[in-house]
């Protein structure tokens, strides 16, 4: 009954528990969030940062309203899910590099390169390791870090070349710290995906919340064209 009377007073009180990979927590949500908070000021936010399987295990308990994920799910037939975007990966090179002005380039390009790559068993490296193994290409494997952040400042540094998800070097290919280019001839995409307890009624602050993250989705495409346009 309060939910109810909530949606039609508006929503004006309550919490939002959301759950998400690092990289949806760093470079997509804060935005969401934050025009959230404008909107609803007197809902009480809370974000937890986990793997695909530890936020699916809090949705099928409870502990989260909704969740945005990247890998497979163990219990899909449990969940209300929803698509919320495709992301590319991409392969980055410090601003020196030899391949640095081009837009994009070919697994031949970038077989003998250094590279710094994410810890197997994450969904980047095993997008790396299909397409290579496709491609009939050893990985140059020079080092691996478990963190994005971690892969971007080691580029940054001059150690290698790696590969990271799109939405995760908007910053840093606005100052030129690092050069960023699609791959040609492959398939790099992954899905990010919105997660609820089938159970879950889209009611109170929840139909909002889905509603920004399918503006941020749709602002995201149209930047993404507005690259490819560019180059």
């Amino acid at each position: 009954m309060h939910e109810t009377v909530d949606d039609l007073k508006g929503v004006r009180r309550g919490q939002l528990r959301c759950g998400a990979a690092t990289t949806v927590a760093v470079h997509l949500l804060p935005s969401v969030l934050v025009e959230f908070k404008k909107r609803f000021p007197h809902i009480d936010l809370r974000l937890l940062v986990g793997r695909t399987v530890e936020t699916e295990r809090r949705i099928l308990a409870d502990e989260l309203d909704v969740g945005v994920v990247t890998c497979t799910l163990m219990n899909p037939a449990n969940l209300k899910i929803l698509h919320f975007l495709s992301d590319e990966i991409v392969f980055i090179t410090p601003p020196d590099h030899p391949l640095a002005a081009l837009s994009a380039v070919s697994v031949q390009q970038i077989k003998n390169a250094p590279l710094i790559l994410r810890e197997k068993g994450s969904l980047t490296r095993a997008i790396i390791d299909e397409n290579f193994q496709a491609a009939g290409i050893s990985i140059n494997c020079l080092m691996e870090i478990e963190t994005t952040e971690g892969l971007k400042r080691a580029v940054a540094e001059g150690l290698g070349c790696s590969f990271v998800p799109r939405c995760s070097i908007e910053t840093e290919a606005k100052t030129k710290i690092l050069g960023y280019h699609r791959v040609r001839g492959v398939s790099m995409k992954r899905e990010f995906r919105v997660i609820m307890h089938k159970a879950k009624s889209l009611s109170g602050p929840i139909k909002p919340f889905l509603e920004l993250l399918k503006v941020k989705a749709e602002l995201s495409a149209v930047q993404k064209n507005t690259h490819r346009e560019k180059h």
